[in-house]
């Protein structure tokens, strides 16, 4: 992710607070992962997200959406008669 907004989001005080906390275990398993943040989507995509879902928290809009890294989306499914998707990673 680099310079998007998501990826300084890492340097924040909120994620620095999280990290910090982390059991050194689990701290060191996440700083061998990091690395792989940027890969598997595009720089401008994932700043377009930010913004939409920028947006949406500031009007106090529900987001609906949750943003993971270091996983695979296997499966998504549309259900049309009650407006929900669900999904298997």
């Amino acid at each position: 992710m680099g310079y998007s907004p998501l990826g300084i989001e890492h340097f924040s005080p909120a994620y620095t607070d999280y990290f910090h906390n982390l059991k050194p275990a689990t701290k060191a398993r996440v700083v061998s992962k990091q690395d792989l943040l940027h890969k598997g989507i595009s720089f401008a995509t994932i700043t377009d997200i930010y913004h939409k879902l920028y947006e949406r928290s500031i009007a106090n809009q529900e987001t609906h959406s949750v943003i993971l890294s270091n996983c695979e989306l296997l499966d998504a499914r549309l259900n049309l008669a009650n407006q929900s998707m669900t999904s298997s990673l």
